[in-house]
């Protein structure tokens, strides 16, 4: 496990780069843990985060609206799908067709194909939300009841299976 991080403010001296290289090294070395790291698709963050989200865990991304939430959603699930993962997109904050079409123009092989192949599964519900009715997608959901078991069943599935990526 990695080495218990000190609340205390340290004062860096000069050689201030080299400590923090140091404390990066030392981090490194103590992440000989079993735990499986799925790349996020952007190397400066999987650097800072030492390879990437541990496989399995539930990560809340908040921010306000343009600052990349989705952006990041998106490489973070082009990536999944390169490397073969099972990747699940629930769509609140936009239509699912719209992120089909912004996934498309960077994966290598079309949606649907993943889609067919059991790797990619989106469900909707944002047209619940923005009140319109959804349209030929396999997963929906209709009412708050359904959005409140979805999040818990795909909380207990993620720790279940300790697999695949989760996009809320």
């Amino acid at each position: 496990s990695p080495p218990e991080f000190n609340p205390s403010v340290e004062i860096l001296a000069a050689d201030g780069e080299e400590y923090l290289n140091n404390q990066h090294h030392q981090l490194m070395l103590a992440r000989q843990d079993p735990i499986t790291y799925l790349p996020t698709g952007i190397p400066e963050l999987d650097t800072n985060l030492y390879g990437g989200l541990p496989k399995g865990s539930n990560i809340l991304i908040v921010g306000q609206l343009g600052k990349g939430k989705s952006s990041f959603s998106r490489h973070f699930i082009e990536e999944g799908l390169k490397e073969s993962e099972r990747c699940l997109w629930i769509a609140i904050d936009d239509d699912p067709k719209k992120i089909r079409q912004g996934l498309e123009n960077h994966l290598p092989e079309p949606v649907k194909s993943y889609e067919s192949m059991n790797l990619l599964r989106f469900v909707d519900a944002y047209s619940w939300s923005s009140l319109t009715p959804p349209d030929d997608e396999a997963f929906a959901i209709n009412g708050i009841l359904e959005l409140n078991q979805l999040c818990r069943r795909t909380e207990t599935q993620t720790s279940l299976t300790g697999g695949g990526l989760a996009i809320l």
